[in-house]
């Protein structure tokens, strides 16, 4: 069935279409769409629509990827095929964690900002101490497998990762890449999120940071293992579930304690698994 659309259309101009659908053009892509019909509604834009009930569908024109509004956690899910790999090229299928479900610590006066990539902790200034997003520990054995990237501009002492923490005694075990003078990774023990204890170095970051991380816990030892797909990991650290503290919970962490300059840590993937 042809459909005889009027030549030079305007702005929010609308057209019934012999089949029964009706459309309106949308002179800033240049194309006619489908309204009015419920479920139906796409948003073209490169920032999600204020109202997901009229607009229960969102294609991202940044990214040229679709997404779908999972009404449970209020979040705009990517309707990508199953086993496509999201938003890297690494190996791994990205699980990208949605903010809400985190639990945030000490945020100060830095910024967390969710994406369809997974969420973001910005820090602009030399902020006391850690800025945590965690969960509750499940029960062992367990494995939490993270893809993240840090970002920074200031030359010492920028820290983001992964880490254990127990909310009710205040440590803090953090695991992952820090900027001092060179990247390295550590282990740095926290008496609180604001009062730093001890930290010993796990090695050196050649080449590059690994972008995949793993925290596991199999109910005698705790361990954190690095990788650069998501399947191969090299182990870094061990040691006893106690040691320095009994978690309670894990998260996503960012430390910016001495000098000011812009630090970003994304986090693009979070899987818990056994």
């Amino acid at each position: 069935m042809a459909l005889d659309f009027p030549t030079s259309p305007t702005n929010g101009q609308t057209y019934a279409g012999a089949n029964g659908l009706n459309y309106i053009y949308d002179s800033a892509l240049g194309v006619w769409k489908v309204y009015g019909v419920p479920g139906t509604q796409v948003w073209y834009a490169t920032t999600p629509p204020g109202s997901a009930t009229a607009y229960p569908f969102w294609w991202n024109t940044n990214e040229g990827r679709l997404y779908i509004y999972y009404v449970a956690e209020s979040a705009w899910v990517e309707a990508s095929p199953a086993g496509t790999v999201t938003g890297n090229s690494l190996g791994r299928p990205d699980v990208p964690p949605i903010l809400s479900t985190f639990t945030i610590a000490n945020q100060g006066s830095r910024v967390l900002t969710q994406y369809a990539s997974g969420f973001a902790i910005r820090s602009d200034a030399a902020s006391g101490g850690i800025t945590i997003a965690y969960q509750s520990t499940p029960t062992p054995p367990y494995s939490i497998i993270g893809r993240m990237r840090l970002q920074c501009l200031s030359v010492n002492f920028r820290r983001g990762g992964f880490g254990w923490y127990d909310t009710a005694g205040g440590r803090v075990q953090l695991l992952g890449p820090i900027h001092s003078t060179s990247w390295i990774y550590e282990r740095a023990d926290w008496t609180t999120l604001t009062s730093f204890n001890a930290a010993t170095s796990l090695g050196s970051a050649v080449g590059n940071i690994a972008e995949w991380q793993r925290l596991r816990d199999d109910g005698t030892n705790r361990y954190y293992d690095i990788s650069n797909n998501g399947y191969d990991w090299i182990n870094l650290w061990s040691a006893g579930r106690t040691n320095w503290l009994t978690p309670n919970a894990v998260g996503f962490t960012i430390e910016t304690s001495t000098t000011a300059g812009g630090t970003v840590a994304h986090l693009f993937s979070w899987e818990v698994g056994t």
